[in-house]
């Protein structure tokens, strides 16, 4: 059993307590945060901005990787001509096999460099993508505060699916209720002109 007989006991009290109060009405708006944020001028060049950024180190890693494919085949090529050359023999054959084991000791660093670089420009790529998004979602918030406050409401619902888990948080408003398209006039208000 979820409640006690004195959880129970004292749920039923605190309703009855809050059904005696004089209730006042509330001014209650509605908001589609995830449009706002999608619609706001700032979110499109950050998204642009961030898929350079992207392209950038995707061509930077091609390069690289492409790079250390080169010496990977010379390494292949030294290993084809041990295992070929019968005109290898004596101190030729050891030195050549010294040279493949330094060579492969050495292509294992740089594999190991590689991966540790790849893995320190995409989180950190990730990192200032999610300040950027943070950034922008509180100047959103903030704008809603402020014309909340402008238009004397109490309380902001957001009816879009914050959690993407295909239940709203809001299940019905009047669509009179929605200051979605006011937000957005308000953030976008200072937008730079287009070019």
């Amino acid at each position: 059993m979820i409640f006690s007989k004195y959880s129970l006991a004292a749920l039923v009290a605190l309703f009855c307590v809050l059904a005696a109060l004089p209730v006042q009405a509330l001014s209650i708006a509605t908001v589609r945060m995830e449009r706002v944020y999608t619609s706001y001028h700032k979110q499109e060049t950050m998204r642009t901005q961030f898929l350079a950024e992207r392209e950038k180190a995707q061509a930077e890693a091609t390069r690289r990787q492409e790079a250390f494919q080169q010496r990977v085949n010379r390494l292949q090529q030294m290993g084809e001509r041990l295992q070929n050359d019968a005109s290898l023999t004596g101190d030729a054959r050891a030195e050549l096999e010294q040279e493949a084991q330094s060579f492969l000791a050495q292509l294992q660093r740089e594999e190991q460099e590689l991966v540790e670089w790849r893995d320190e420009l995409v989180e950190g790529l990730s990192i200032r993508e999610g300040a950027a998004r943070d950034a922008i979602l509180e100047e959103i918030k903030v704008a809603v505060a402020a014309l909340a406050k402008e238009m004397n409401f109490d309380l902001v619902l957001d009816t879009s699916d914050p959690m993407e888990t295909g239940v709203p948080t809001v299940f019905f408003a009047q669509s009179a209720l929605d200051i979605t398209e006011k937000v957005i006039a308000k953030i976008n208000a200072n937008k730079p002109a287009a070019r």
